[in-house]
């Protein structure tokens, strides 16, 4: 599924599940009218319905307007995060039909919802002409509950972010016969794949959480060197690692600074070269020995 169609479900995923209590107003936040939630999505040019008092949500939208063609909301959803009254214009003609005769409301009072700076939705209460204006309080009351909103919308968007990232990322390392690891900034391994957890002779499940200098033999030099790579970028070593029933192989270690949901992690290539080494560490020493006999 492509990224950004995955983070468009997370999102309406998310205010179908916390948006409908918010306009419900069980705990009498908002301040006195009809509720609204509009989405804004600035890819297509759009603006939805998708809820409004006394009515089910509806993720797919009761109704769709194109920026281009609407007055009052474009202004709305620039409005970083703010309180602001809004009215009707007599030019406003689309908003027109579809509040003052569907709800019979012709003024607001509206706060936009950002989700990592993008605005993706708006919360509004409007009231009639013949009713009140909104008050100063009113808008501080109704800008906190979409700061509210706005937070639990956040914190969960990263969470599903950050699950979906790391799911890609062992979907994508379990296919990959060499040996992989991400390393946090303090070198303790966050994520391995399997071959990698066979070169250590480990179970995958218990090495997340080590630190990576556990495995290196004399390894001060290499264990700087990783720590230096948000320095550099990227790094290329040779070095010997230990098994746990104290087997030593040699590797080398290709190592390059990522970003894995919004953290700098170290992704770690490491390759078996055990067997060249020794080859040639077996061809020198025949070297040595002809040397010796002549």
């Amino acid at each position: 599924m492509p990224e950004d169609n995955a983070m468009t479900e997370d999102v309406s995923a998310l205010l179908a599940q916390h948006v409908p209590a918010v306009l419900d107003n069980a705990d009498g936040q908002l301040p006195a009218g009809i509720a609204f939630f509009l989405r804004h999505d600035s890819d297509a040019g759009g603006i939805s319905l998708l809820g409004y008092s006394g009515a089910a949500f509806r993720p797919e939208g009761y109704f769709h307007l194109p920026v281009s063609r609407a007055v009052m909301l474009p202004r709305l959803f620039g409005s970083c995060g703010a309180g602001i009254p809004l009215s009707l214009s007599t030019n406003a003609s689309l908003e027109k039909d579809l509040f003052q005769r569907e709800f019979g409301v012709s003024h607001f009072a509206a706060a936009s919802l950002r989700l990592d700076g993008r605005a993706v939705g708006a919360l509004m209460v409007g009231r009639g002409e013949q009713e009140a204006a909104f008050t100063p309080q009113d808008m501080v009351a109704l800008e906190a509950a979409a700061h509210r909103l706005e937070d639990v919308l956040q914190q969960d968007f990263c969470s599903a972010r950050q699950r979906r990232s790391q799911e890609r990322f062992r979907l994508l390392n379990e296919l990959v016969s060499n040996p992989i690891m991400v390393l946090d900034r303090e070198l303790k391994i966050r994520e391995v794949n399997r071959a990698t957890a066979e070169l250590l002779g480990m179970k995958a499940e218990d090495l997340p959480g080590c630190g990576i200098e556990a495995f290196f033999v004399d390894g001060g030099r290499e264990l700087q060197t990783l720590r230096d790579i948000e320095r550099d970028g990227a790094t290329f070593f040779e070095a010997t690692v230990q098994q746990p029933d104290g087997a030593q192989l040699y590797v080398d270690v290709h190592a390059n600074l990522i970003t894995l949901s919004d953290e700098p992690m170290i992704k770690v290539f490491i390759r078996d070269i055990t067997a060249r080494k020794r080859a040639e560490e077996e061809l020198q020493r025949t070297h040595q020995h002809v040397r010796h006999i002549l």
